[in-house]
């Protein structure tokens, strides 16, 4: 189980608080105009075995049971912002109003479990679910530098030319 400051409380009109381990690692570059691309996914995870769940271990290496399929990837954002708070660089993820809605039941359906959050298929943080996140929106705190948090931003922006894959 996660330690209680992994995952806080609504702050800011934010349904949730992500906060955890670290997310490093070159961008990668596709196409000719060497853009660097991120990807984004969200998984439901357990800390037990689940049919259909693969195993890995999570961002303090525990075993973590993560599910085949994501419920949310970068092609559901809307917006993404970098924000500073705490002396963290944070990532604010906007969802589209269908992937809102989806998150938003799925999350109620499975408070207690947790999401496996990735970004360029390298585990990010397998926060808690706490409470159904309802806004649509998630501040993730993966103890990005600066420059790092602003290339996820870019990347990620919806609108930006990209070679993002589906996962």
């Amino acid at each position: 189980m996660m330690s209680p400051w992994r995952v806080g409380y609504l702050v800011a009109g934010v349904a949730g608080w992500l906060i955890a381990g670290c997310a490093g690692g070159p961008a990668r570059s596709v196409g000719p105009s060497s853009r660097p691309t991120v990807s984004l996914r969200f998984h439901f995870a357990d800390e037990q075995p689940r049919e259909g769940y693969e195993p890995l271990a999570d961002e303090e290496g525990k075993p973590l049971y993560v599910s085949g399929s994501p419920i949310l990837t970068e092609g559901d954002l809307v917006r993404v912002s970098r924000l500073e708070g705490h002396g963290h660089n944070l990532i604010l993820l906007e969802f589209k109003p269908l992937a809102a809605e989806r998150l938003a039941a799925l999350t109620a359906q499975n408070v207690g479990q947790r999401l496996a959050i990735f970004i360029d298929d390298r585990l990010v943080m397998s926060p808690l679910i706490r409470e159904p996140i309802t806004r649509g929106k998630v501040l993730m705190d993966g103890d990005f530098s600066r420059a790092r948090a602003e290339e996820i931003v870019r990347a990620l922006s919806p609108g930006q030319p990209s070679a993002f894959g589906r996962r």
